[in-house]
């Protein structure tokens, strides 16, 4: 039994229900599908990203700063140690509280090598300026 049939009054009786159009499942659709795409692409951009941050190496050697980047295709930098003028470090509100930032590796010219989102960069900074002057 229906509410409306249940409030009934004794010579009451019920003489059309009136239903939905289709058109009022449009927006729920519309709003799954895009859900589901968008759920699918943030997936995938996981995915990438995820395999992005762990195929990349990044480090110091005796003689180079050297950055790679890439799962299929690969991107390096490099700079040679000898070579380096300034190291930077950049390092916004959040990367101060939570301890990251990113060091810049400047050399002779136009070059040089970012390492991004690095722990303590303090101590790394200090560290490849030992290296330099090594």
């Amino acid at each position: 039994m229906s509410f409306i049939q249940s409030t009934l009054s004794k010579d009451e009786k019920v003489e059309l229900i009136i239903s939905y159009h289709w058109w009022i499942w449009f927006f729920p659709v519309v709003s799954l599908f895009f859900i589901s795409v968008s759920s699918g692409v943030s997936i995938l951009l996981t995915i990438y990203l995820s395999l992005k941050i762990i195929y990349t190496e990044q480090g110091i050697t005796s003689k180079k700063g050297i950055k790679k980047v890439g799962i299929i295709s690969r991107n390096t930098e490099e700079l040679l140690l000898s070579k380096v003028e300034t190291v930077e470090i950049k390092q916004g509100v959040l990367g101060r509280i939570l301890g990251f930032g990113t060091i810049q590796l400047t050399g002779t010219g136009t070059s040089f090598v970012l390492f991004d989102l690095i722990s303590n960069p303090i101590e790394v900074k200090k560290q490849i300026e030992k290296l330099i002057e090594n």
